[in-house]
């Protein structure tokens, strides 16, 4: 009988020492998932920061995209405006330039005067002008017209192919 009882009392220790167990490892199961819910909430949080900064950044981003594009626009317009002003330089110096030819043909000979009409024709050579694909006219640079196809060609080669000045530019 003592045998009994020390096979009971080992038993007993046995299944207490099981249920002790298996209550500790509820409690850190326990513990385990606070922790994960804990962890997954502080996750949540850092997501939704990091998503509000992602938006924000994106409309920092749209914002430069569209004022860089209204400084490229600006930028064509300033570079139309030096080109016609450049082309109305080189038109005003080809008339200073015939007006002096002429003030001095008209006090020499004939011969003189033959010269300076091959001066003033150089003249017309160095002017750039412009023209369409599909145009009649030659234009200033900066014309309004220009905005399908501008195609650069002297005011000479623009005379000698037919075209005439565009009556809003010249």
């Amino acid at each position: 009988m003592k045998k009994f009882r020390v096979l009971t009392a080992a038993l007993v220790a046995v299944i207490i020492l099981g249920v002790a167990g298996n209550v500790f490892l509820g409690h850190q199961l326990y513990d385990s998932r606070q922790e994960n819910a804990l962890l997954s909430d502080q996750m949540n949080v850092q997501t939704a920061s990091m998503q509000a900064e992602i938006d924000s950044l994106n409309g920092e981003l749209s914002a430069l995209e569209s004022s860089g594009g209204d400084k490229d626009s600006r930028i064509e317009e300033l570079e139309t405006q030096v080109e016609t002003l450049e082309a109305q330089v080189e038109t005003l110096e080809s008339q200073l330039a015939a007006k002096s030819t002429v003030s001095t043909s008209s006090s020499t000979s004939s011969t003189t005067s033959s010269g300076s009409t091959s001066s003033a024709s150089s003249d017309t050579q160095s002017v750039t002008v412009y023209i369409t694909r599909t145009g009649e006219k030659y234009h200033r640079s900066g014309c309004q017209y220009l905005s399908q196809s501008k195609i650069a060609i002297s005011l000479s080669d623009a005379r000698a192919r037919g075209y005439t000045p565009c009556s809003r530019c010249f």
